[in-house]
């Protein structure tokens, strides 16, 4: 996955519920970030606040080695605006805050490189269709796109469309 990612493809990759993959998206996407431009270069989207959370702690855990600077969006007590980094070049969150960051102008998707969603099958059981539609409408044309689903998922070629 990782080599895949490097040379600009889009991926769909499927794993175990058990399974950690997180690390196979996350040293790639640090790689792909420019630490001297700001500004959202990588935007992973998963489906809850824990899960969230959890992903952010492991970007910023290694990306602060690089430089490369991530804010998270979720809904809640946490979100405090001293979580939120004006400029971060990795953004991280749920679809509904995500968005909602953006049509309050916090972020721009105009230089996003590439685009992780954490665990589709949820986020599509969850009701974030309409969400990740209008998200995927914001992405320059050349954005990656990289799906991490449990089992047993099929999708149909205008799931985005």
């Amino acid at each position: 996955m990782i080599p895949a990612i490097l040379k600009g493809k889009n991926l769909f990759v499927q794993a175990s519920v058990a399974s950690e993959k997180t690390l196979s998206h996350v040293i790639p996407t640090l790689q792909l970030i420019n630490e001297h431009t700001p500004g959202c270069q990588a935007l992973v989207i998963a489906p809850t606040k824990d899960l969230s959370k959890q992903i952010s702690q492991i970007y910023q855990s290694i990306g602060e080695y690089l430089k490369i600077s991530v804010a998270l969006c979720v809904v809640g007590p946490a979100t405090s605006e001293t979580e939120w980094k004006e400029g971060a070049q990795i953004v991280l969150g749920t679809p509904g805050k995500v968005c909602d960051k953006l049509q309050k102008g916090a972020f721009s998707t105009d230089n996003v490189r590439i685009v992780i969603l954490e665990d589709l099958d949820e986020l599509l059981s969850r009701g974030y269709q309409d969400q990740l539609n209008e998200l995927f409408k914001r992405f320059p044309p050349a954005a990656q796109v990289g799906l991490k689903i449990w089992e047993n998922l099929f999708l149909t070629d205008s799931c985005f469309m």
